[in-house]
């Protein structure tokens, strides 16, 4: 049995490509803090991923 660990990174700066290289690495989102963060998406965010872990 495989079990996953859903990883957000936060992050106040990103340079192009980074959500891509994030993602390929296993993070399951990449949230910049500066432009992205919504609090009500951000805990949408933890519960979809902590669902999504415990299938």
């Amino acid at each position: 049995m495989t079990s996953s660990i859903p990883v957000i990174t936060l992050t106040a700066h990103t340079m192009a490509g980074d959500r891509d290289r994030a993602l390929d690495s296993g993070v399951g989102e990449i949230v910049v803090s500066k432009s992205d963060f919504d609090r009500n998406k951000f805990e949408d965010l933890i519960t979809d991923l902590v669902n999504q872990s415990l299938v």
